[in-house]
């Protein structure tokens, strides 16, 4: 009976001492832990930057098919990829949102211009975003400027896909039916001045925005 006893105890004893040790982390290990299901988690492939024998000039990364174009990247569309015509002249129109565009597309447009906008050219352009009245010494222009007002639609595009100056091109972050609509939403901000101000709230932005024409 005590034998039993002793070795139900002992059995517990090391089946405990066994489960402690198997979970301590003190020790590293060289191998990898073994993986069941590899699920395509490990497999031959060459990364970025690395040398390879298996071709010939030794360089594992591959240069484009010669005249080829990745899907997406043709941009055959000009006006609408670039602002521009076929003589390489800024396009005087939206071709995205038209003359007249749509409360909702002028609302987008708004979305997208106080998330990427408003931080240098403030709530409505008159250039005293946040990032202006912190100190940064290049102020950008007012929307009302009659210079500003004189820039075509393609050539607004067009800073906001490149960039100029000390502004960096945002086509990375905006995609590009977004693009256009923040150029709508600043031909809005101009027609509607006299309605504005600085200190403009979100309600009177939205009610310029949502407005028909």
């Amino acid at each position: 009976m005590k034998n039993s006893i002793y070795i139900k105890l002992t059995i517990n004893f090391l089946s405990i001492l066994v489960l402690l040790i198997s979970c301590t982390r003190e020790q590293p290990f060289k191998k990898p832990p073994i993986h069941l299901n590899t699920n395509m988690d490990i497999q031959g492939k060459l990364k970025t930057q690395t040398s390879s024998n298996f071709f010939a000039n030794g360089a594992g990364m591959r240069m484009p098919v010669e005249h080829t174009i990745a899907r997406g990247d043709l941009k055959d569309d000009s006006q609408l990829y670039f602002g521009k015509d076929k003589d390489g002249n800024f396009i005087d129109f939206n071709p995205v949102t038209s003359a007249n565009p749509s409360p909702k597309d002028l609302a987008r447009g708004q979305e997208r211009f106080k998330i990427y906008c408003t931080p240098c050219h403030g709530q409505v352009g008159d250039g005293d975003g946040i990032v202006i009245s912190r100190g940064y010494p290049i102020k950008p222009p007012s929307f009302y400027s009659q210079k500003v007002r004189a820039f075509e639609d393609g050539y607004i595009y067009s800073v906001i896909n490149e960039g100029v100056r000390n502004m960096p091109p945002y086509a990375p972050q905006i995609p590009l039916n977004d693009r256009w609509k923040i150029v709508a939403y600043v031909r809005n901000l101009q027609k509607n001045r006299q309605n504005l101000s600085s200190n403009l709230n979100d309600e009177l932005i939205n009610q310029q925005t949502t407005k028909s024409y």
